[in-house]
C-alpha cells in the first residue's frame, strides 16, 4: 500500500480484501480477511490463494485464475455458482467474490463477502412462502368443504320440509319443522 489513506481504506473495509499476485500468492490481506478466513495476520501473507478454496475445487480454481490473469477485467467471480471458501479450520463458507486487476497488471484485488446470513434469510423466506401456500390451500379446501356442507344441510332441510308436509301425526311434522 503506497499511501496512508489507501492503507486506512483497505484496513477499514468490512469485506475481506486480498491482493493476489499473478503467481496466486496472497501479498496483502486486510483485517476482515483474517477474521473471515480464520488466519492470523502473518499466516495469510505468502499463502497460495488456492488454500482458501475447498479441496475439491482447487485444481479447477487454479486453471480459472490463470485464465483471469490472461484477460484481467473487473468483474464478479463465479456469479450464481454458489461459491464457497475454506477457512483455516477446514469449514466452508458461502461467499461472493469480486475481482479487479491492480494498476500494475501483475496483481488482482479480490473482495470477498460472507453471504451466510443472506442465504439463511433466503431459505427462511422460501420456507415462509411454502407455509403460506400450504395455508392458502388449506383455506381453499376449508371453504370448499364449508360450501359443500352448507349445500348438503340446505338440501337436507328441504328434504325434511317435504317429509314434514306429509308426516303424521301433526306432532311429528311440528317437531321436524322446529328442528329445521
Amino acid at each position: 500500500m503506497s499511501s496512508d489513506g489507501a492503507r486506512a481504506a483497505f484496513d477499514a473495509n468490512p469485506d475481506a480484501v486480498l491482493i493476489v499476485g499473478a503467481d496466486g500468492v496472497i501479498t496483502e490481506a486486510n483485517p476482515a480477511a483474517h477474521l473471515l478466513f480464520g488466519y492470523a495476520p502473518t499466516e495469510l501473507i505468502g499463502l497460495g490463494v488456492e488454500h482458501l478454496v475447498p479441496e475439491l475445487s482447487r485444481h479447477r480454481h487454479a486453471q480459472l485464475r490463470q485464465g483471469y490473469e490472461a484477460h484481467p477485467l473487473p468483474r464478479p467471480m463465479g456469479l450464481g455458482m454458489g461459491l464457497m471458501c475454506e477457512r483455516a479450520d477446514g469449514t466452508n463458507l458461502p461467499v461472493e467474490i469480486s475481482l479487479s486487476p491492480l494498476g500494475d497488471g501483475r496483481s488482482t484485488v479480490a473482495t470477498v463477502r460472507d453471504v451466510t446470513d443472506r442465504l439463511v434469510d433466503r431459505n427462511e423466506a422460501r420456507r415462509s412462502i411454502a407455509r403460506l401456500e400450504l395455508l392458502e390451500d388449506r383455506e381453499r379446501i376449508a371453504r370448499d368443504l364449508h360450501d359443500m356442507v352448507i349445500q348438503r344441510l340446505f338440501a337436507s332441510g328441504m328434504s325434511l320440509q317435504a317429509v314434514a308436509a306429509i308426516a303424521e301425526p301433526a306432532e311429528v311434522a311440528e317437531r321436524i319443522m322446529t328442528t329445521i
